[in-house]
């Protein structure tokens, strides 16, 4: 029992660093994993589907903001929907306004203008979505193919560390 706690804590470590890096690679403000999982059910028995900030580096002067994405019930971000289907995004956050009003002034609230988010994809299944986001505007056509390269990268490391803690195993 106690092998496969120390192995995830050692994934869990290297997880940590991948943001670190991202965050340095792409000078963001924030780099934030929320993890896909399963919350109650409604009458029916169907699942509501949530996620939950699991992974957050920032730069110093930032504020910590992963309590405030614990248990988000999916239905009420419909963004991420956006990230489903195209399984990346990038762009200012004044473009999300009329997708996702309670995204749209949660992120302002914190200082963010430009975002990059991905779809962290397992072998069976979405595991977890990656946010990058800055607190000043990004020149969007030339560092926003720089951000999707290296946010992609991070995002393929980071499944494989996420796969290996679903299975228990020290990579």
């Amino acid at each position: 029992v106690i092998i496969p706690f120390i192995d995830a804590i050692v994934n869990n470590e290297k997880l940590h660093i991948s943001c670190e890096k991202l965050l340095y690679k792409v000078q963001a403000d924030r780099v934030m994993i929320l993890e896909l999982h399963n919350g109650l059910e409604n009458a029916n028995g169907l699942p509501f589907s949530k996620c939950s900030a699991t992974y957050e580096a920032i730069e110093q002067q930032i504020k910590p903001v992963a309590e405030q994405y614990q248990n988000v019930n999916l239905s009420l971000m419909p963004f991420v929907n956006t990230v489903f289907e195209k399984g990346y995004w990038c762009g200012d956050v004044d473009e999300i306004l009329e997708i996702d009003k309670g995204l749209y002034y949660k992120m302002k609230s914190n200082g963010t203008e430009h975002f990059a988010a991905c779809l962290i994809e397992g072998v069976d299944k979405p595991l977890a979505f990656l946010f990058v986001s800055f607190t000043e505007p990004v020149d969007t056509t030339h560092n926003c193919q720089y951000i999707r390269e290296n946010v992609r990268h991070i995002a393929l490391e980071q499944a494989l560390l996420l796969e290996l803690n679903k299975h228990n195993i020290k990579h």
